[in-house]
């Protein structure tokens, strides 16, 4: 019987019908049995609640190293230190855990990210890279109410790529990939958001608008999704069943027409807010 909280002891483990990883190219026994290895090992550190320390600090500490020597590590680094605690999450279908973990961490690296763009903007955004453009791009939106990428005829196509790429680049790197990408995306967002509140009337109206935050948890679906099959074809060993899959999947696509019906709503009187507040 499944189990999803309490245990990291999933349904009883079978082998899963697999010819190869990326098509019909099979891994190497010794890659599959060492990642599968590395997967168990750290599965005691996210044994009940152990994972949500830990998912604080891996979001925090690197990009708060990055903020005071000036180096660009925090993306990689905070992905690195995610990943073997997302696997273990991943190996036992812990997928509540899985996605807190992620969703943990990207909270506490927004969190020092918006401070470190709040009480030195021209020191974040020497590590940030790609977020003051960002924010001028948004600021000319709200002050003149037309973006060609929020037009539909490009939203939906780039919208449509986003979500194939994610889950590929979830598939081919575990997830990694995608958690790096994600965090630049998080990182003009913050960016921008600590920006806009220095130019408002009331700071606490933030830029993460609810269509970017309903999109971001589609993609941790997606994400989790996408890297639970391939450790599974991976390690020709079942990880999950096909209801919860199908459920999962649906919870992520759901997400994201969510997102998009949101903006088609949202997007102009959200735009006049902010215009409207701005100092």
């Amino acid at each position: 019987m499944h189990v999803d909280a309490g245990t990291l002891t999933p349904f009883a483990r079978t082998p899963a019908r697999s010819r190869g990883w990326l098509g019909p190219l099979a891994p190497p026994r010794g890659l599959a049995r060492a990642v599968d290895g590395l997967a168990a090992a750290a599965e005691p550190l996210v044994s009940g609640g152990r994972w949500l320390p830990l998912a604080l600090l891996a979001g925090a500490l690197p990009i708060a190293l990055s903020w005071r020597t000036g180096w660009q590590v925090h993306r990689p680094l905070t992905a690195s230190l995610l990943l073997l605690p997302w696997l273990a999450c991943v190996r036992a279908d812990r997928w509540r855990a899985g996605l807190g973990l992620l969703a943990a961490g990207f909270a506490a690296h927004s969190a020092v990210v918006v401070c470190a763009a709040t009480w030195d903007p021209r020191g974040a955004e020497a590590v940030l890279s790609g977020s003051a453009a960002y924010w001028r791009h948004q600021w000319l939106w709200i002050e003149s109410g037309w973006d060609p990428e929020y037009e539909w005829s490009a939203w939906v196509p780039a919208h449509g790529l986003q979500l194939a790429g994610n889950a590929v680049c979830s598939y081919a790197s575990l997830g990694w990939l995608t958690l790096n990408h994600g965090l630049e995306q998080v990182d003009w967002m913050n960016f921008y958001t600590a920006r806009l509140a220095a130019f408002s009337k009331a700071p606490l109206l933030a830029g993460w608008h609810l269509w970017s935050v309903v999109r971001g948890l589609g993609f941790l679906f997606v994400t989790y999704e996408a890297a639970s099959w391939s450790l599974e074809r991976l390690t020709a060993q079942a990880l999950s069943t096909r209801a919860l899959r199908i459920r999962r999947w649906a919870w992520g696509l759901g997400l994201l027409l969510m997102d998009a019906a949101l903006k088609a709503v949202l997007l102009e009187p959200t735009r006049e807010i902010l215009y409207t507040n701005l100092l």
